[in-house]
């Protein structure tokens, strides 16, 4: 074999013998909190909407998202508080790009607290796309 063709060859085994796996294809979604919003506030005793958007998915198939809701106690960062305290609101499979708080019939559920800040982030998922959104915080106010 000439130099030109091994190089070839080399270049065609390089190219089809680099294949990977479904998992380290996996390309990040961009999801972005639309409300509320980063440092906002939100009424006590009121039905809060949380909503996102997406983008990067791929149209043919579903993104399942989870949106996890934590209370900021004392000096906690958000992002300590998102991974250390127990969520008050976690839901997980959600089709839609909005979750009212508290859910309908969420009878028994902990609302609100006034006074309190709150961490919130959505991840979303499909079988090649995976993403989370930045952290949103806000407080309950009157």
């Amino acid at each position: 074999m000439n130099k030109i063709s091994t190089l070839l060859l080399s270049g065609l085994c390089l190219f089809s013998c680099s294949k990977t796996s479904k998992q380290e294809n996996t390309v990040l979604l961009t999801i972005n909190t639309i409300s509320p919003i980063n440092n906002s506030t939100v009424k006590q005793n009121t039905d809060t909407e949380f909503s996102w958007a997406v983008s990067g998915s791929d149209a043919s198939e579903p993104v399942y998202y989870k949106i996890k809701i934590v209370e900021i106690t004392q000096d906690q960062s958000p992002e300590s508080a998102l991974k250390t305290n127990k969520p008050i609101f976690e839901k997980d499979s959600i089709k839609a790009i909005k979750v009212v708080f508290p859910p309908p019939g969420g009878a028994g559920m902990q609302g609100l607290i006034l006074d309190k800040k709150y961490v919130w982030q959505i991840t979303g998922k499909q079988t090649l796309f995976t993403g989370s959104s930045d952290l949103s915080v806000f407080t309950v106010v009157r």
